[in-house]
């Protein structure tokens, strides 16, 4: 199968949806399918740890192809700015979707494209080379997109909470609309390494109580001030908060007390090293995040795949893949002596923190790039039957 990865991610960037969408992309591969990732050259500057090699940086094998568009900055509004975006995308499609080239899926994660992608299979019509076209949403639709969603064959979202919200606007599409939490390399990021080895890899002192780690960006509705106070509540037992990604919240980074460490930015193949170094994952995430009620957090499933035990606030959306006291303990979200009861809790109970941690690796089997793709491809196999 020929499929086409339609994305407007700035790729290499600290963002997420540009990691994700070059995780499945090598996982469509890895599942048997010839991909083309079809994505903007954006300008900026280079992310941190970013020596050239995309794919390394990423932490993913070079197997598939990587088409870069370039888009031309033009003055206007925003109808022009998106017509500007546009153009490169339609220009590509026109010539790759035309009668008599080789069949394939178009597969989008940016509406822009994915109303490029219908727009050109409509006016070839039925000799088309696109045979289908899916939008993965990790999102609700923006004002002008939910009409395109009843002209597509698929609707991948992350998680039952927005397929929910979907179908309440259009249920009509039900049949259409399939739920695929996002996933986790279970061969980057895997338990049984050695956390010793992990620590002073990454020059990290030994601490006499728990490392505790967080791995995402530092913004308001991460959770991260509520990590932060947290610390506070558990120096007694010599733990250790270690905060490993990009700092936008100053106000809580200047606040934290001796016990917490922030790394900055790291590159995301970098990631599984510091996760291999903590005692406990926890994942603070607030109803202020604007898409807390339906995110599939891409550390959630790396974390469950370490091997350590996860500590996660209390939100419906983390309850599709959670149990509290079978695979994760969970905490009422913002409240700061909870989590930290909690941590103190895995760490007086090792037997209970071995228990969280099995059942975790267990299940997250599920949720793997390779078994996430190979899903998805069935479902491609059955719409073009």
């Amino acid at each position: 199968m020929r499929l086409t990865y339609l994305s407007e991610a700035a790729i290499p960037s600290r963002a997420s949806n540009a990691t994700q969408t070059m995780r499945m992309c090598a996982a469509f591969a890895e599942a048997g399918a010839d991909v083309t990732l079809v994505h903007p050259i954006l300008q900026g500057p280079d992310p941190e740890g970013f020596d050239g090699d995309v794919a390394k940086f990423y932490g993913v094998r070079a197997t598939f192809e990587r088409r870069q568009l370039r888009i031309h900055a033009v003055p206007g509004g925003k109808a022009v700015q998106r017509a500007a975006r546009a153009a490169p995308f339609l220009a590509y499609l026109i010539g790759r979707l035309r009668p008599g080239q080789p069949p394939l899926v178009c597969y989008a994660r940016s509406f822009l494209a994915a109303s490029m992608a219908v727009g050109v299979r409509r006016a070839w019509g039925r000799r088309s080379a696109c045979r289908v076209v899916v939008v993965e949403l990790h999102d609700e639709p923006p004002a002008g997109g939910w009409s395109l969603l009843r002209s597509v064959d698929g609707v991948v979202t992350i998680s039952d909470a927005l397929r929910r919200r979907l179908l309440q606007r259009l249920p009509e599409l039900e049949s259409r609309v399939w739920v695929e939490h996002d996933g986790v390399d279970l061969g980057a990021v895997r338990r049984g390494r050695d956390r010793e080895a992990a620590r002073e890899g990454l020059g990290l002192a030994r601490p006499e109580g728990p490392l505790v780690v967080y791995a995402g960006r530092v913004i308001a509705g991460k959770g991260v001030d509520v990590l932060v106070d947290a610390a506070e509540h558990i120096q007694d037992i010599r733990a250790h908060v270690l905060v490993v990604g990009k700092l936008y919240d100053t106000e809580t980074v200047n606040r934290a007390p001796a016990n917490v460490t922030f790394t900055g930015f790291v590159a995301p193949s970098a990631v599984p090293e510091y996760l291999a170094a903590a005692d406990v994952m926890v994942m603070p995430t607030t109803e202020d995040l604007r898409y807390a009620a339906y995110t599939s957090p891409l550390k959630l499933f790396e974390y469950m795949a370490t091997g350590n035990p996860v500590v996660a606030s209390d939100l419906p959306v983390l309850r599709e893949v959670l149990t509290d006291g079978e695979n994760a303990l969970l905490y009422p979200p913002r409240d700061a002596a909870a989590l930290a009861q909690a941590v103190r809790r895995l760490w007086a109970e090792p037997v209970l923190g071995r228990a969280l941690a099995e059942q975790a690796w267990q299940d997250v089997q599920h949720y793997g790039w390779r078994a996430r793709a190979s899903r998805i491809l069935e479902r491609f196999a059955g719409l073009d039957g």
